[in-house]
């Protein structure tokens, strides 16, 4: 009796299975009711649906998982792409700085060879002006001295 109302309060063996016998001390378990028998069939064919419920619960955590993984490396992709492309244009700018800078240095350069060369075509004509002013003062001496 004792067994029987444990297993009607929830904890112990199904109310089936307890040993039904005059004094309840019986040598073995009485055969299952047809009755008892379908109430289990149904009881394990509904505890089926929930473990099939959490074998898809886990494939969709799975699933869950595979996606995360694959946007996280989607995303470790892009940042690497944007880094090398970042990287590419501050080559070409630095690239395009330095042929300027150099161009610029080849325009003072040539504007210093063209200042040199002014110089020393000023002095040249300064020179010939002197030569012809000497010229010019030895004709005069000598048209004085005569």
């Amino acid at each position: 009796a004792a067994e029987v109302a444990a297993a009607e309060a929830g904890g112990g063996a199904d109310p089936a299975d307890v040993w039904t016998t005059t004094t309840g001390l019986g040598s073995k378990p009485a055969k299952k009711t047809k009755k008892a028998r379908k109430a289990a069939a149904a009881e394990e064919a509904a505890a089926q649906p929930e473990e099939a419920e959490v074998e898809v619960e886990a494939a969709d955590v799975k699933q869950d998982v595979r996606m995360t993984v694959r946007m996280a490396e989607a995303k470790a992709a892009d940042k690497a792409r944007y880094a090398a492309e970042a990287k590419e244009r501050e080559e070409a700018r630095l690239a395009k700085a330095a042929k300027s800078a150099e161009q610029k240095r080849a325009a003072a350069a040539a504007a210093e060879a063209a200042e040199v060369a002014r110089l020393v075509a000023e002095a040249a004509a300064q020179a010939k002006e002197a030569e012809e002013t000497a010229v010019a003062a030895e004709a005069a001496e000598a048209a004085a001295g005569a």
